[in-house]
């Protein structure tokens, strides 16, 4: 099951303790503001890949290419990429905090039951040809017993 999600990926970061106005209790709340809307589109587009299928219970292979934005720098006057321009994305967000914000959303659409069931693990993360194609491919592949991957 493989889907692409348009948009610029945003990690899940570390949380951070705030207060219930209502009741005054101590919640736990994403330190990233943008988490939010990036992790509904994530589960919105994986509901949509696995319409009609069963939630996935078994071990699982999981291929994660992020596109990401360039920065300005990256691009000539006339918005072309520079000739010198790097295609690997060294710098942040981390490639480990991308990774959980998807699997966390693979988990809440229902793709399978938790994402422990995430037994081989393959990411990789560089910058988009263009601003518009940032993104995320995702594509889970459930394994068998004995299977050599």
């Amino acid at each position: 099951m493989g889907f692409w999600v348009s948009g610029l990926p945003v990690p899940q970061g570390s949380k951070k303790i705030g207060r219930n106005k209502a009741t005054g209790r101590a919640v736990l709340i994403d330190d990233n503001e943008k988490l939010a809307g990036w992790r509904d589109l994530v589960d919105y587009n994986a509901r949509k890949a696995v319409r009609g299928r069963e939630v996935l219970d078994t071990p699982c292979a999981v291929d994660l290419s992020f596109e990401m934005e360039r920065p300005k720098s990256h691009y000539k006057a006339d918005g072309t990429v520079k000739p010198n321009a790097p295609v690997w994305c060294a710098v942040k967000p981390d490639l480990d905090k991308l990774e959980r914000a998807i699997l966390d959303s693979l988990t809440t659409a229902g793709v399978w039951a938790e994402d422990s069931r995430a037994v081989i693990l393959r990411s990789s993360k560089r910058y988009a040809g263009l601003p518009h194609q940032a993104g995320v491919s995702v594509l889970v592949t459930p394994l068998r017993e004995g299977a050599r991957v």
